[in-house]
């Protein structure tokens, strides 16, 4: 009565298969090797199973490399199953990752067709929050003390992301 034995740490483990002909019978044998690199991102919270928050990691939309490791070829976000990300951080990732298809950064899935069904030009777009179309313009922003300000990026992404200076958050997010 065989028992199965199930390991939850994930491991890294690499095998050199060698094939070895002698007369009519051929060897395949699977032998392993040591890894050599050995300098990982370490975990600032051993306890913490996020990867990307164990590791001090804040995502913004510019991070190209990082998101490219939560899609696929061709622009579709992984489950959160597979990531192994925390909810927090996979909303975070979600957005960022929507935020640079549409900036072109990361190829991208979604059509950019405006509210009448016309197709919309690649443009230049950076931190666009809404996907592209779904939203009327400003017409006028209006009188100074009562000026109507563009909602740029997503306050998800940006809340915890590194920034330069001591400017607190504004409500423009």
């Amino acid at each position: 009565n065989p028992s199965a034995t199930v390991s939850l740490i994930p491991c890294r483990t690499y095998f050199a298969v060698k094939v070895e002909e002698k007369e009519n019978v051929t060897t395949i044998a699977g032998n392993v090797v040591e890894e050599k690199i050995t300098n990982y991102a370490k975990r600032l919270n051993e306890n913490d199973l996020c990867p990307l928050r164990s590791r001090g990691i804040h995502i913004t939309p510019d991070d190209v490399l990082i998101l490219n490791q939560f899609i696929t070829s061709d622009g579709e976000i992984l489950s959160r199953a597979e990531t192994g990300l925390s909810k927090q951080e996979f909303y975070k990732v979600i957005a960022c990752v929507k935020m640079a298809q549409r900036a072109n950064m990361l190829p991208g899935s979604e059509p950019q067709i405006d509210m009448q069904g016309t197709e919309v030009p690649k443009l230049n777009r950076y931190l666009t929050r809404y996907q592209i179309g779904s939203r009327t313009p400003i017409k006028s922003r209006g009188l100074w003390y009562r000026r109507r300000h563009y909602k740029v990026g997503d306050a998800r992404s940006i809340r915890n992301a590194p920034r330069v200076g001591n400017r607190r958050l504004t409500g423009n997010l």
